[in-house]
C-alpha cells in the first residue's frame, strides 16, 4: 500500500506513562506475572481501555524502592516523513536543559509492529523495538558511545485505530544490572482519527 505524505504537523496531545522496574533477584517472577497479564488482556479478559503498567506489577514480588512511575502529559506533533513513515514528536526534561532532549516514536504503517524511538539533545538515542526480539543499539553521551541491549517482550501498536501504544522491554546497557520499562502512550480519543487523516 502506498502512503500519500502528509501536509506539515498537526499537534495532539499526549499521555505517556512510563514504569520502570529495577529487576535484580526478581526478573523470572516479573517476567511469569507479566505473561500472564498480557495473555489476560489478549483474551479479552482485561479491557483495553483499563490497561495501566502499574496496575501489572504485584506488590508482593517487587519492592517499592525498586520501582518508578513516571507520567508524562504534553503537547505532540505528528507528521510522516518521506517515506510515509508516522512520526509523533514531543519534548523531555525541558526544564533541565542538561537532559532536556526532542522524542520522537516511528513506524511504518504497514509494520505497525517495529516500533523506533529516538531522542536527540544532550544524549542521543535511537531504539528499537520488535515483539520477542533483541536488538542491539546505542546511546550516544558527551564522552563516549554506550552500548544497549533492547529486549523487547511486547510491541501492542493500535495507534491507527485507537491511539494507543504499549511497549514492554528490558534494557542492558554494557554490563549494568537490566532494567524493565513498561510504557503507555495515548492520544486523546477525538486526535484518534489525526494518524489516518495523514495517509488519506
Amino acid at each position: 500500500m502506498i502512503y500519500k505524505r502528509g501536509e506539515g504537523k498537526k499537534e495532539i496531545s499526549l499521555e505517556i506513562k512510563t514504569v520502570v522496574i529495577d529487576e535484580m533477584g526478581d526478573a523470572d517472577d516479573i517476567a511469569k506475572e507479566l505473561s500472564e497479564f498480557l495473555a489476560m488482556i489478549e483474551r479479552g479478559g482485561i479491557s483495553d481501555e483499563d490497561f495501566d503498567p502499574a496496575s501489572l506489577l504485584s506488590q508482593n514480588l517487587l519492592d517499592e524502592d525498586n520501582v518508578d512511575e513516571i507520567v508524562l502529559c504534553t503537547e505532540a506533533a505528528i507528521s510522516t516523513d518521506e517515506r510515509g513513515n508516522i512520526v509523533i514528536e514531543y519534548k523531555e526534561n525541558e526544564e533541565d536543559a542538561q537532559i532536556a532532549s526532542t522524542a520522537k516514536i516511528i513506524f511504518d504503517p504497514d509494520e505497525p509492529d517495529l516500533v523506533i524511538m529516538t531522542k536527540e539533545g544532550a544524549m542521543a538515542a535511537v531504539l528499537s523495538f520488535e515483539q520477542g526480539k533483541t536488538h542491539i543499539c546505542q546511546y550516544k553521551t558527551p564522552y563516549m558511545p554506550i552500548k544497549v541491549y533492547v529486549e523487547t517482550r511486547t510491541v501492542k501498536n493500535t495507534l491507527l485505530e485507537n491511539g494507543r501504544l504499549k511497549l514492554d522491554y528490558t534494557l542492558n546497557l554494557n554490563d549494568t544490572d537490566p532494567q524493565h520499562f513498561m510504557i503507555s502512550v495515548r492520544m486523546k480519543e477525538s486526535e484518534a482519527d489525526t494518524i489516518r487523516d495523514l495517509l488519506s
